[in-house]
């Protein structure tokens, strides 16, 4: 059992089957994914509930023993489980954070878009770290994956977010990856689903 930890996972999801893969999830996560209109957010969807389901196995956690649900916030939950988690997906990958404690995580693939839709989400500190910086778009998506992570953690609004409430690193070359927990010790780690 995770004890004052937090563990974070992300793994690369183009390989995954969806088809031969909904077997493998509850009836609620399986409803979600065939309502989905796109094929890679129905596979990255699923590759997010099997990297959960993974690495619950590590720590001798069936998560077939718990009630897969979501919170009205649209947070998944594993119902009376003293595991608490976050799940995130972008490009092609995605990412699993498992705590004892409230956990939020968020990855993102960084590619171009237009920056000027910051302006709907930072807040004046926020657009001075983005206009200080040598990297504009490293710095949006640190601030965009930092405010994710903080939002499935607590739901603080994205503008309330500032730089000290979690950390955000890169991943692979170009993705960003954030998280935030209670716990003070935690690992990052790249593994296959």
């Amino acid at each position: 059992m995770i004890k004052d930890f937090t563990e974070i996972y992300y793994a690369k999801a183009d390989k995954i089957d969806v088809e031969k893969s909904l077997k493998f999830l509850p009836k609620i996560r399986l409803e979600k994914v065939q309502k989905l209109k796109d094929e890679n957010a129905k596979r990255l969807s699923v590759a997010a509930y099997l990297l959960l389901k993974k690495v619950l196995r590590k720590h001798f956690i069936k998560i077939d023993r718990y009630e897969f649900n979501y919170l009205d916030s649209g947070k998944p939950v594993l119902v009376n489980s003293p595991i608490q988690f976050s799940l995130s997906h972008s490009g092609n990958y995605v990412a699993v954070a498992i705590s004892d404690t409230s956990v939020g995580v968020d990855i993102q693939e960084m590619r171009e878009i237009d920056l000027d839709s910051r302006r709907f989400v930072f807040s004046e500190e926020d657009e001075k770290f983005f206009q200080e910086s040598e990297d504009n778009m490293d710095a949006f998506y640190s601030l965009w994956t930092i405010k994710e992570a903080v939002y499935k953690f607590d739901g603080t609004p994205f503008k309330e977010v500032t730089l000290k409430d979690a950390a955000s690193i890169t991943v692979e070359n170009n993705y960003k990856l954030a998280f935030i927990s209670l716990s003070g010790n935690y690992k990052i780690k790249k593994i296959s689903i």
